[in-house]
């Protein structure tokens, strides 16, 4: 898949170091004639100056042990991720290409890489990129001609979907390679490789995956809430009031989240319906015990009698003291 790249990289090397300038010329002129040529089908990288609208994915790489990616085993590594990808079911239907087979990655990756293998000196490779904006782009802001290391390097996959042709082919494949991803991810299949990628449809689909789990454990706190609620209390009126104030909270919460343009939902959000569950419950069982507290109060003002607990006036007149008793702790 990466057959033409790395006939260009044979070029980088076919020159010995007093030729090192013609190199580097050579080098330059590969990786800046991004402006493809239909007469003579010149193509060698992607052209990301003319996306038009195209589905772009960004890989992200790191070296798992910390420090440069540019090791041979981080390399190795990277090599075969572009290669899994080339090879995910449905890739070649949706890739860009001339109809016949998939570009190349716009990717530093195989200028590593000689008839397949590892070059010998990759400093010898990383002394080009300072040259080249193109290269500089994919680093991180510390390389240099005296640093010829990174932290990261990236690569970019574009989808053959221009202006939104095919745009739903394209979403369909990117969630099946966002499943292949997880699964690699899970398994660890690249041990000295740390992959992180950029889309905005996947990012969307793991946003809604998230959002469905954290509303799923969210109905399941609150059921847990309502049950013990309903231990405690033994009336299923009292319990469906509380289980509907935490509701109300949570909705009136996000209702002035917009008003105010806090647009963003974030993790930070979603943790906050667990804490505002939890201070919620809190709040119905103070509230329920001093409700029932306050029974001790009209026992002891009874001159003669039990009191009549279900009277209405008593019975406000017991609301407006266990509020006051318990607001101030409720504020706390």
């Amino acid at each position: 898949s990466t057959k033409e790249e790395e006939e260009n990289c044979v070029l980088l090397y076919e020159e010995d170091d007093s030729d090192k300038d013609g190199r580097r010329e050579r080098f330059l002129e590969e990786m800046d004639e991004f402006n493809y040529d239909d007469a003579n089908n010149g193509r060698r990288l992607q052209d990301y100056n003319k996306r038009e609208g195209r589905t772009v994915i960004s890989f992200f790489y790191q070296n798992r042990d910390g420090g440069t990616v540019f090791t041979p085993k981080v390399l190795e590594s990277i090599k075969d991720f572009e290669e899994f990808l080339m090879d995910v079911p449905g890739f070649s239907d949706v890739c860009y290409g001339d109809g016949k087979k998939c570009f190349p990655f716009n990717s530093l990756t195989p200028y590593f890489f000689e008839d397949g293998e590892l070059v010998d000196d990759i400093d010898g490779v990383l002394s080009l990129f300072p040259s080249s904006k193109i290269a500089l782009a994919k680093m991180d802001k510390y390389f240099g001609k005296n640093n010829l290391g990174s932290n990261v390097t990236l690569t970019h996959v574009m989808m053959n979907d221009k202006n939104g042709f095919r745009k739903k082919r394209a979403q369909r494949f990117l969630e099946s390679l966002h499943h292949e991803l997880w699964n690699m991810d899970q398994e660890q299949r690249y041990p000295d490789l740390i992959i992180s990628w950029s889309n905005a449809h996947m990012q969307n689909l793991e946003a809604a995956d998230a959002l469905e789990h954290d509303f799923k454990w969210s109905l399941a706190a609150l059921s847990f809430i309502g049950l013990m609620v309903f231990v405690k209390v033994r009336n299923v009126f009292e319990v469906l009031a509380g289980v509907l104030g935490l509701v109300l909270a949570f909705t009136s919460a996000l209702y002035w989240q917009y008003h105010f343009n806090f647009n963003q939902l974030t993790a930070l959000h979603v943790a906050g319906i667990f804490v505002m569950l939890g201070v919620g419950a809190d709040d119905i069982f103070l509230t329920i015990d001093t409700f029932d507290h306050t029974k001790v109060d009209y026992i002891d003002q009874a001159e003669a009698g039990a009191p009549k607990f279900d009277d209405p006036e008593i019975i406000k007149q017991r609301m407006v003291t266990s509020y006051k008793t318990a607001g101030s702790m409720l504020l706390v």
